[in-house]
């Protein structure tokens, strides 16, 4: 009798052999403001995890950051590997995240496919008090009847009518102006990239909007100003990419060990006002702005007249 209940029991444990966990912090959040996804996998310390690059995220969502930690014992003989992942929601309202599927590769070469999810998170309104507008719905449609092509007649003519009259007048006026040649329009050449973003920093600083209120909207002001001129003077496309994009273009190319330290250190500064609720200082807003300059100083191209 004891060796049927002790099998029962494995039987109902069996299920439960990994726990597996996934979860989204906060899980409600207001527009634009960042989600972290985390999932946490338990495995035997023979086992390998297959886990896809990034988890596949809502059309309305985009990535900020992916991350996979090392595997850490988990003190019972087998290995814990956690994901987390940042994103963040253009769209208001309930958001799921599909189940996630991934591979366990075991000793003996066979595998194993499980799969986490799926998961709930909520993007809230930046104004909770404005509701929807109601639908219009027609309350009585119009029945449904046959084409009559006479009754197309008179708009027609009249929008044949028009036309003719604009040709009319466009060849008149082309005949009136035959001789005259208007002067072309010459545009004012750009200023170099460091000109001009040394130019937009220097702006930003006389503006102080730090001082009058708009402390989070420096650090975007910021933050665009050296993503354009990182685009001008390097071809580095950074206006649509994360900061971590960035630097793994980088890596050890383009700029000195000096000048890259200047750059991820003002847009990690500037991500962390921008994607967190920390509340900046202006010993925090003026740092931005002095790291500005010094890479740009850094990075600025001399030409052979200066020299």
């Amino acid at each position: 009798m004891r060796f049927w209940i002790f099998a029962a029991a494995l039987m109902l444990i069996a299920p439960a052999a990994y726990a597996d966990e996934i979860k989204i912090e906060p899980a409600k959040q207001k527009f634009g403001a960042p989600f972290t996804l985390s999932a946490t996998i338990e495995l035997k310390d023979d086992e390998t995890l297959l886990f896809p690059e990034k988890i596949a995220l809502p059309a309305e969502a985009q990535i900020l950051s992916f991350q996979k930690s090392t595997p850490a014992p988990d003190g019972k003989g087998g290995v814990v590997h956690k994901i987390t992942q940042s994103f963040v929601s253009y769209k208001t309202g309930e958001g799921i995240i599909a189940k996630i599927p991934y591979i366990v590769k075991k000793k003996d070469g066979t595998e194993e496919e499980r799969a986490l999810g799926p998961v709930k998170y909520e993007t809230e309104s930046l104004n909770p008090t404005e509701e929807a507008p109601d639908k219009i719905v027609a309350e009585n449609p119009p029945a449904e009847r046959g084409v009559v092509w006479t009754s197309y007649l008179a708009p027609l003519a009249i929008a044949l009518g028009f036309i003719v009259l604009c040709y009319l007048l466009w060849r008149w006026l082309k005949k009136r102006k035959k001789n005259k040649k208007a002067a072309p329009e010459v545009e004012a050449p750009r200023l170099a990239p460091d000109d001009e973003a040394w130019r937009a920093l220097t702006d930003l600083s006389n503006e102080d909007i730090f001082g009058k209120g708009e402390r989070r909207e420096h650090f975007f002001r910021v933050s665009a100003i050296m993503r354009e001129y990182v685009e001008r003077r390097f071809g580095v496309l950074a206006m649509e990419r994360t900061t971590t994009e960035i630097k793994s273009e980088f890596g050890g190319k383009y700029t000195g060990e000096e000048a890259r330290a200047r750059l991820f250190t003002l847009l990690d500064l500037c991500d962390m006002i921008k994607f967190t609720k920390a509340e900046p200082t202006r010993d925090d807003a003026d740092r931005a702005v002095k790291l500005g300059y010094e890479f740009v100083s850094l990075t600025r191209v001399i030409s052979m007249e200066a020299q």
